[in-house]
């Protein structure tokens, strides 16, 4: 979970933190956002005479650790800026390192990204199964639906 500023992507019931016009009071609560038919991008809080300041993104997401051979010239960066990104599946996760990574799947030469998620990864470096020489290492989130 984590709070946001910015406004949800869906219609739904929010906990959110306002600000009090006069007396700049910070308040949390329930509340309820809807988004705007004509454009999806904006929408409405249910309350008045406040001052929106963010809303708690409870959005349940399990932490996939991901290992990117450094045969590619931009493991690292790849690495770095993946890093604690909000997926919304491992396909879409997939498309994004195939995409910056330009992994050929005809070579079979070159090892492919891999993912753990962090049970089993903790799980196998404790016991030693894996070998991480020769990898830069990363975590995502993937949504849980």
């Amino acid at each position: 979970m984590k709070w946001r500023t910015d406004n949800p992507p869906v219609t739904g019931k929010y906990v959110v933190e306002t600000k009090t016009i006069h007396q700049g009071r910070i308040q949390r609560f329930e509340a309820t956002y809807t988004v705007s038919d004509k454009d999806p991008s904006k929408g409405a809080w249910s309350f008045t005479n406040q001052l929106f300041q963010r809303w708690l993104d409870e959005t349940k997401t399990e932490t996939v650790m991901v290992a990117i051979p450094v045969d590619y010239t931009n493991a690292r960066k790849t690495c770095e800026l993946i890093q604690n990104q909000v997926y919304q599946s491992y396909l879409d996760l997939r498309n994004y390192l195939d995409k910056e990574l330009e992994v050929d799947y005809e070579d079979e030469e070159t090892e492919k990204p891999v993912f753990h998620n962090l049970n089993d990864f903790m799980d196998e470096s404790n016991d030693q199964y894996l070998n991480l020489e020769g990898y830069f290492i990363g975590y995502v989130q993937i949504v849980v639906k």
